[in-house]
């Protein structure tokens, strides 16, 4: 028998025949000859014969492990969708090497039940949980919508509960946005289920992943809370998928292969025939779009869970007259004494990592910058030294500038490490703790700042976007936003759905048990530009926006792709760019009566906001339309032939 398999190598793209003289079924895994490397294949197809005339070579093994058909189906799709070589696409079903599959893995932890917790949910809840009942076992697509504190997270974990009960073996994937989210996530599914629970993300061991995979291939049962490459585990009974807080921009991933979570994780829905709930408080305007529309079914829940919670009193302040150093208005430090006098928690959104964006010399003007990237290097004082966000150069900080010696350096802008000292100094009674990336890059970590705060060991916490979402902290009752302003201008044109729904989400995060009067204070320069926040009328923000969208044929009514190319040399990086530009001219010139070009703008050569990174000179060419354009992409990246010494990437529909 001869057989079209798939190869497990980021960057191939091509399939190729090899023959075995036993019947393989489609999905098998195989170790073969590539390149004079043995490497793991996948069967994709069975050929009786091949019109192939050189040497054919045979399978060298087969392994114990098949990947469902409906698996391949979707890998497949996603790779043609996403424009990614194949390879890559099938290592990411396959993730381990030849000698760690065939490893036998040990018993690993997971999360298990502390004690049963019950729930008794409301009517909306109760509704909720009886329509994704209903769609059990087919495919259907559901945008959970509910506003911050209405118990969405209980809404589908009373499915997840029902679906163990009468299917002991059912499989099921929760995907999270971040790993902050993750752990308590999971506790509260084990304790509410009772259910052991596996985690999968980034920070786990190969070990672990094994241990995992196997489980979810080998039909056993199995739930798993996962980040967005959870994604790609081959369950052989899955039945039922989450994408919880679905908005977040972090189920897009950025870097090569670059997809979106959510969006394939309706595809994965679709090719396995089962239901997926999209759940946020402040869902992505396409999700949106897609519920209003029909395309997914609509719930909303209009209330907050617990008895006698109200949503937060949201309170603007002017910070014009307020000296340009100071991080606090008198009336937020006055508010913030009150509600701590109260024995309540305060939680105050800062979302900068670090010290200070900026280290200039007021003398000559000269800047910190990144020797990398050309970006201005961010000064976090806990650690002393100057770092790059972008590509994690770091230096220890200087005193004295390197251009005329002048030894008084000034820091400028606010971080998180500067509104810390100043919490210090203003709250000094009171204990006070910072929560960034920089110190909770740990699941252990996470959990024991968390379980800190959870506690009452806190009264003041300090955070960036890492806890500005998914977290129920009773004592807490006012919510200080500052430095806010910067978010509200940008070129990207998703930058005031973005602000919006962060606003949304930190806010909620106030008043979640009715004990006392919850409030948010947002800190502001430009106060009438933030009304419609503090309205919190999302329908009217929803509506406007997706007209404004519409207007503009941007996404998601339009298509964007972003085509960007890097090199060491700036020269080459911008020949290459203008080559690429030349290719779209002489297609659209052959296919100018082509429904997919008719309104499509291309803009480039485009010297981006980050124009150096790593290194590399970077370029880009934007190409959008009202159409799709996946294939026009796909037949121009056909004619480009790229050097060895330029960088390529495809982005469609950037975030």
């Amino acid at each position: 028998m001869y057989y079209n398999v798939g190869i497990v190598r980021k960057n191939i793209s091509n399939n190729y025949i090899y023959k075995l003289d036993i019947n393989l079924d489609i999905g098998q895994l195989v170790i073969i000859n590539f390149n004079k490397k043995q490497t793991i294949g996948i069967i994709l197809e069975t050929l009786e014969t091949s019109n192939y005339t050189g040497s054919i070579t045979e399978i060298t093994e087969v392994l114990q492990y098949n990947i469902p058909s409906s698996y391949i189906k979707f890998i497949k799709l996603f790779a043609d969708y996403n424009l990614i070589p194949l390879g890559t696409a099938l290592s990411l079903i396959v993730p381990f090497s030849i000698d760690n599959i065939n490893k036998i893995p040990r018993k690993i932890k997971s999360i298990k039940p502390d004690k049963k917790r019950e729930v008794i949910l409301n009517i909306e809840q109760n509704n909720a949980v009886e329509s994704i009942w209903n769609s059990i076992g087919k495919f259907n697509a559901t945008l959970l919508h509910g506003i911050t504190g209405s118990g969405k997270t209980e809404v589908f974990l009373e499915v997840v509960k029902r679906l163990i009960l009468i299917n002991s073996n059912a499989q099921v994937l929760i995907l999270v946005p971040e790993i902050a989210l993750s752990n308590s996530l999971a506790q509260s599914i084990a304790s509410r289920c009772n259910i052991e629970v596996f985690m999968w993300h980034n920070s786990i061991n190969i070990t672990t992943k094994l241990y995992i995979w196997r489980k979810a291939i080998n039909n056993e049962p199995i739930l798993v809370v996962g980040a967005r490459s959870a994604l790609f585990i081959p369950f052989t009974n899955l039945k039922f998928i989450v994408v919880d807080e679905e908005h977040e921009t972090t189920f897009k991933q950025t870097n090569t292969p670059i997809y979106h979570a959510r969006d394939m994780a309706v595809y994965l829905a679709s090719c396995l025939n089962i239901p997926i709930v999209l759940s946020s408080a402040t869902p992505s305007m396409e999700s949106y779009k897609n519920a209003i529309e029909g395309k997914y079914s609509y719930l909303k829940l209009n209330s907050r869970f617990y008895e006698n919670a109200k949503l937060p009193n949201i309170i603007i302040h002017n910070m014009i007259g307020t000296p340009h150093k100071e991080i606090f208005s008198q009336e937020t430090i006055d508010e913030i004494n009150k509600y701590l006098k109260l024995k309540q928690q305060v939680l105050i959104f800062v979302n900068r990592r670090g010290y200070a964006p900026k280290k200039i010399c007021p003398k000559c003007g000269w800047k910190a910058l990144c020797p990398a990237c050309d970006t201005l290097l961010c000064y976090h004082s806990m650690i002393n030294k100057l770092m790059c966000h972008r590509c994690g150069y770091e230096i220890t900080s200087i005193n004295k500038c390197p251009k005329c010696y002048n030894p008084y350096l000034i820091n400028i802008g606010i971080g998180i490490e500067k509104v810390y000292k100043e919490c210090n100094r203003l709250f000094s009674d009171y204990i006070t703790i910072m929560c960034s990336s920089d110190n909770m890059n740990t699941p252990n970590k996470i959990d024991n700042i968390i379980n800190k705060i959870k506690n009452h060991e806190i009264d003041i916490i300090l955070g960036t976007q890492i806890l500005a979402k998914g977290h129920n902290f009773n004592d807490l009752n006012l919510v200080v936003i500052t430095n806010v302003d910067y978010m509200l201008y940008s070129e990207d044109f998703r930058a005031l759905e973005h602000t919006f729904q962060l606003l949304n989400q930190v806010s909620g995060r106030a008043g979640r048990l009715g004990n006392i009067e919850p409030k948010v204070i947002i800190q502001s320069y430009n106060p009438e530009a933030l009304e419609i926040y503090r309205n919190r009328n999302q329908e009217e923000f929803y509506n406007r926006e997706l007209n404004n969208r519409k207007l503009t044929n941007m996404p998601p009514y339009g298509y964007i792709a972003s085509i960007e190319v890097s090199s060491k040399s700036e020269e080459i990086a911008l020949q290459f760019t203008k080559n690429i530009l030349n290719n779209i001219h002489e297609i659209n010139s052959i296919i100018n009566n082509n429904t997919t070009i008719k309104d499509m703008k291309v803009i480039g050569p485009i010297k981006p906001v980050i124009h150096k990174l790593n290194y590399k000179y970077i370029y880009q060419i934007l190409i959008m339309s009202k159409y799709p354009i996946n294939n026009y992409i796909k037949n121009l990246l056909k004619k480009i032939k790229k050097p060895s010494n330029i960088g390529l990437i495809v982005d469609l529909n950037p975030y």
